[in-house]
């Protein structure tokens, strides 16, 4: 214990060290006589408590006697004032930019709250000299409490393109339980920045390595040709499962699964959060062919399927519009049901059952356009397959294309959520030609 202070329930401005004798005012501009509460129960007049008039005085105070006094005009509170302890340690808040914008966040934690009632903290902070000083206009931020943390958002009027001179000072005015702080943290703006986490925007194969393309957060400054960012790719290879990290876009082919970091170049600040963990897939952006899911709406994203290796023909017309129909048997390893529907669509296939030339043939007979073979294993997002002739003579020469399981279970999920007989969808798709390609990816899977 470093001191005692009094704290009115408007504010802690002015804290000071007080001596062991308080006078407590009640605040009221109207003449007559006033009781006085401690805790809502009403103050016993003894020796080291005297009441003269609208005052109290409290002398020899120790910790029993700490708390909130009130004074009363019959049913009327008339004003409050908390008799406290001053706390040293400033260990609970922290403060953090995602950008050289002119707005910061902090948060405090109450790391006491174990042993508080959480309606006993309050925490208010203040930005600049005005507040650290006392100033009876320092522009105070308040907020309210969510699981031991008050969050503020602050504004200041630093210029982004200037080098820092500066520090932002930052004052915090806290009550918990008995005790209440008021201490002062000075820094730069530079200290704080931590970047939200990056985009990943697409992974494309080369000959010899894999070129990843990030992308800074929406919340980073801008233009990013001056406000540069680093960034940091950890990745797990397919071989071994060992992992590795590399400051470079370009990365070994052989992965399974990457994630990203990113930070200022310059100041060389905090990193980001690591984004989540995305799948790889291993085939290059030249070797999938690509359709477009038109309805439903809700799987309205851009697929990939890998054509088969040595049988099946290819397209040669692209289909704006066209049924994407689920076979019946659903492994199409017999004769199909509803031959009129499937006449002139794409059929929707799983993987088991018979062979990849088997399904493919069925398809054909029945008089589909093109078959999508997804795998059985609903969660394959990743690992395509090479589908080969099963040694017959016979091959289909309908375009067969291996689907990933997890795309072919969303695709027929959502067509049973909307009890629809087929999906439409559009093939092939040129993705070379649209811009919005990455966007269009479903969130499942990383190209």
């Amino acid at each position: 214990m470093s001191g005692l202070l009094f704290l009115s329930l408007t504010g802690a401005q002015d804290l000071k060290r007080f001596p062991e004798h308080f006078t407590l005012t009640c605040r009221t501009n109207v003449e007559g006589d006033v009781t006085w509460t401690f805790q809502l129960e009403d103050v016993d007049i003894e020796e080291n408590i005297q009441q003269n008039g609208l005052n109290l005085s409290v002398s020899a105070v120790d910790i029993p006697m700490l708390g909130k006094y009130s004074c009363w005009r019959g049913e009327e509170m008339l004003s409050s004032t908390y008799l406290l302890l001053e706390a040293e340690e400033l260990d609970y808040l922290s403060c953090r930019a995602k950008s050289y914008d002119c707005n910061f966040s902090c948060v405090w934690i109450d790391k006491r709250q174990t042993a508080v009632r959480l309606g006993q903290t309050a925490v208010r902070l203040g930005l600049g000299r005005e507040c650290s000083e006392g100033g009876k206009t320092c522009d105070w931020v308040s907020s309210d409490q969510k699981d031991g943390r008050f969050q503020f958002e602050l504004n200041h009027s630093l210029s982004p393109y200037t080098e820092e001179s500066t520090q932002l000072e930052v004052t915090v005015e806290a009550i918990v339980e008995l005790s209440v702080l008021r201490k002062t943290k000075r820094f730069y703006l530079r200290d704080i920045i931590e970047p939200d986490s990056p985009n990943i925007v697409s992974c494309q194969e080369g000959k010899e390595d894999l070129n990843v393309t990030i992308n800074a957060p929406s919340s980073w400054s801008t233009p990013h040709s001056y406000f540069s960012l680093e960034h940091q790719i950890e990745y797990v290879l397919k071989d071994d499962g060992k992992t590795g990290r590399s400051s470079s876009v370009l990365i070994p082919k052989r992965i399974s699964k990457l994630r990203v970091r990113s930070r200022d170049a310059v100041v060389l600040s905090a990193w980001s959060q690591w984004t989540a963990w995305k799948n790889v897939t291993c085939l290059g952006i030249n070797e999938l062919l690509y359709f477009r899911v038109i309805s439903p709406e809700e799987i309205g994203y851009i697929f990939s399927a890998a054509p088969a290796k040595d049988f099946g023909g290819d397209f040669t017309y692209s289909y704006d519009k066209i049924f994407l129909v689920p076979a019946d048997p659903a492994d199409g390893c017999s004769e199909l049901e509803d031959g009129e529907i499937i006449q002139g669509q794409v059929v929707l296939v799983e993987r088991g059952g018979c062979s990849f030339v088997q399904k493919a043939r069925h398809v054909e007979e029945a008089g589909g356009k093109a078959v999508l073979i997804a795998d059985n294993a609903v969660d394959n997002d990743s690992q395509y397959l090479d589908m080969i002739t099963d040694g017959s003579t016979a091959k289909p020469s309908i375009p067969a294309l291996f689907l990933l399981g997890r795309d072919g279970m969303m695709i027929r999920r959502s067509l049973q959520r909307h009890a629809m007989p087929w999906a439409v969808i559009s093939i092939p798709v040129n993705v070379s030609s649209l811009a919005s390609f990455p966007l269009k990816q479903p969130p499942w899977t990383l190209w």
